[in-house]
């Protein structure tokens, strides 16, 4: 399970954007997205290198990244 802080999500619009971006990374995944934490948690088997990038394109820097 990964936990990703976030930051610029300010509505519901950005939970759905941050949740289509990660499906987009891994379609297998269902991720959690809490507007009032800031946070995007899922599981995934892939390499997450590169969604941090891809949070950042559509508007939200990734903060930190938590791996449990």
């Amino acid at each position: 399970m990964y936990e990703i802080k976030l930051s610029g999500m300010t509505c519901d619009h950005c939970v759905r954007t941050v949740s289509k971006t990660i499906q987009s990374f891994d379609a297998e995944t269902k991720p959690i997205v809490d507007l009032n934490s800031q946070t995007a948690r899922f599981e995934t088997k892939k390499d997450i290198s590169s969604l941090p990038k891809m949070l950042e394109e559509e508007g939200y820097p990734v903060v930190s990244i938590n791996q449990e």
